[in-house]
């Protein structure tokens, strides 16, 4: 897809919100480039686990942040013979192998049946390594004293040698007048003297202040000992060496598990984003139509005017701010011409169909109610705005002329064309008959295509051929105000006057512009105007009946909630009675058994008979 037509829909925004949520180098990376995929199968895989890791950290828990640097380079050289990582180096592939332990160990838990648990499979934790770097490095990097035995036993020496080495000078400081202090220059233990007491030490100046008047001398009587000093010093440089080329080599035996496990935790940073995306906007996962032309939406909202509001507001007030949108295009009905007023919504609702399209074939969940259905496109083509080419002379209507034939060569199946202000920036005799003729050739290529205009000449049109299907951005005509609500069926008035009314232009004008407004176009404004009103009326009882069914059915339930305590009060009453017979029966059959003679043999019939009644009672058999 040409990235004039993602930047035309915003697509960049998304790119950039997507970007903010992830935690890895890999997944900020690979969301900076993200593209709509090449079969509507990815993209549902994609949507399945993305939908899964919404569920899971609503119900159990989030899935762990990443948290994984650029570790390219690093693992590079882990592919070079003989290399050594340096302690920086090594500390950070160490977060790489947290991280794998760390998701290996939260999707492990998750259900089996979950589309969770093949996330986690590919991941290999190396504990043997995480020791490794425990036993090496100190939490601030250094390397530990037990890092080896010999680099111990050097520490050790090295230590002892810099007290002795101390102390000679600090008793030498004393004998002179106590005003010397012992400090290291190169790595040697001086002592700082002025200019004036130079005679007073024998010894080897290696070092000056800047004004020359402090000397830094080492006493011949040290050099010995600090050339000890300093062979530690490179004994301990050489061991840490090589404590360092074993570590590395132990990681370059793991180099292509840890450059899977790094590629994949990239990956897996791109879901948690996405999902992270979805929980913020209540995103829901789409159906593709691949063997049938159907773009069917409802409650779906532009998730950059969700975004906006969000930051503004919270996500519950800005999913009540931003207009739903619903609309259905099938075999049937491919194309849609949206008509209605000025900053009523047409612009916006066009960007948002294209936008919540690329986003659904990215395996993105998509701001809208379940059960969406998508068609799964090939192509986009979009003209939006008004748009200038200066680097090929072409003046506004030159640009949208030259998109107009774009749509008409790509248009087909597998091709979305959203087309703004069709037909405008001429004459409108001349641009409704380049409309129409732009119409007709996209119903013959049995595309979808979804178009807005002002140009009154192709309602009627379109109200006429077969395939196209009017809608409108509702305008209340009580408010004078859109209602940025798109409604599929009804054609709609550009509202121009009303509009200027409402924005203070002057009244004597528009009265007169209204005087001037061909009787036609008034009749057919009034049409509108009380087909809308009449709608709106159906609206508002379609909304009293849906509150008297919800009134029915509540009463319902209650009948239906009372009735079943009866029924529970009156099961209990029959097993409290039951069990009252019971122990009666129970104390009759004991007294008969103490009976002797003929009547023992008559009363344990008859008991028998009642403990059988009660069983069937009990069951409800009688």
């Amino acid at each position: 897809m040409p990235s004039t037509w993602l930047q035309l829909l915003e697509f960049d925004r998304l790119r950039e919100i997507l970007v903010s949520l992830t935690s890895s180098h890999l997944g900020r990376e690979s969301l900076a480039e993200l593209r709509p995929f090449e079969s509507p199968r990815a993209a549902e895989e994609v949507m399945e686990l993305v939908d899964a890791m919404v569920r899971h950290t609503i119900t159990v828990s989030p899935i762990p942040a990443i948290d994984v640097p650029d570790l390219s380079s690093q693992l590079s050289r882990l592919t070079h013979g003989g290399a050594i990582l340096t302690p920086e180096a090594l500390m950070e592939l160490g977060t790489l192998l947290r991280a794998i332990s760390r998701l290996h160990g939260a999707l492990k838990s998750v259900e089996e049946d979950s589309p969770l648990k093949r996330l986690g499979t590919p991941l290999e934790p190396k504990p043997h390594l995480e020791r490794a770097l425990d036993q090496t490095f100190e939490p601030s990097g250094e390397i530990r004293d037990g890092a080896s035995s010999d680099l111990r036993r050097i520490r050790r020496e090295r230590e002892r040698t810099r007290e002795r080495l101390r102390g000679r000078l600090q008793k030498m400081a004393s004998d002179l007048n106590g005003d010397q202090i012992v400090t290291l220059r190169e790595g040697r233990f001086v002592l700082s003297i002025s200019q004036n007491e130079q005679g007073k030490v024998k010894g080897l100046v290696q070092d000056r202040s800047n004004s020359g008047q402090t000397l830094f001398v080492e006493p011949l009587a040290v050099v010995e000992e600090n050339n000890d000093l300093r062979s530690k010093d490179a004994e301990e440089r050489a061991e840490i060496q090589k404590i360092l080329m074993a570590l590395t080599a132990k990681f370059a035996q793991e180099h292509e598990v840890l450059n899977s496990n790094y590629q994949h935790l990239g990956w897996l940073d791109t879901m948690r984003a996405r999902a992270r995306l979805a929980q913020r906007w209540q995103g829901e996962p789409v159906q593709f139509a691949t063997d049938s032309v159907r773009l069917e939406m409802s409650g779906a909202r532009h998730p950059l005017l969700l975004e906006a509001r969000d930051a503004a507001r919270n996500l519950k007030q800005a999913r009540e701010d931003v207009i739903p949108l619903a609309l259905r295009l099938d075999e049937d009905h491919r194309i849609m011409m949206v008509t209605g007023p000025n900053m009523g919504g047409k612009t916006v609702a066009l960007k948002c169909i294209g936008l919540l399209t690329a986003m659904a074939q990215c395996g993105c969940l998509i701001p809208a109610d379940p059960g969406c259905v998508l068609p799964w496109l090939n192509h986009w083509v979009v003209d939006l705005g008004d748009e200038q080419s200066l680097e090929n002379d072409l003046s506004t209507f030159g640009a949208h002329v030259k998109t107009w034939g774009e749509a008409i060569k790509k248009a087909g199946p597998r091709t979305l064309v959203l087309l703004d202000e069709l037909g405008s920036g001429t004459d409108p005799g001349e641009g409704t008959a380049l409309a129409q003729s732009v119409l007709e050739k996209l119903v013959e290529s049995g595309g979808l295509a979804i178009v807005s205009t002002h140009l009154s000449g192709l309602k009627g049109f379109a109200a006429e051929s077969e395939g196209i299907e009017n809608a409108s951005m509702r305008f209340d005509p009580e408010t004078v105000h859109p209602t940025f609500r798109l409604e599929m069926g009804v054609p709609g008035e550009s509202h121009a006057i009303d509009m200027a009314r409402r924005l203070g232009f002057p009244e004597e004008q528009v009265q007169r512009a209204e005087a001037l407004l061909p009787k036609q176009e008034r009749d057919l404004k009034k049409l509108l105007d009380d087909l809308n009103l009449g709608q709106r009326k159906v609206r508002e009882k379609e909304r009293e009946l849906d509150g008297l069914l919800a009134e029915a059915e509540a009463d319902r339930q209650k009948a239906r909630q009372k009735l079943q305590r009866f029924l529970d009060e009156r099961q209990e009453l029959r097993a409290r009675a039951a069990r009252q017979a019971r122990s009666l029966l129970q104390r009759a059959e004991q007294d008969a058994k103490q009976t002797r003679g003929p009547k023992q043999k008559v009363d344990l019939q008859v008991i028998r008979k009642e403990q059988a009644r009660l069983a069937r009672l009990e069951s409800g058999v009688a």
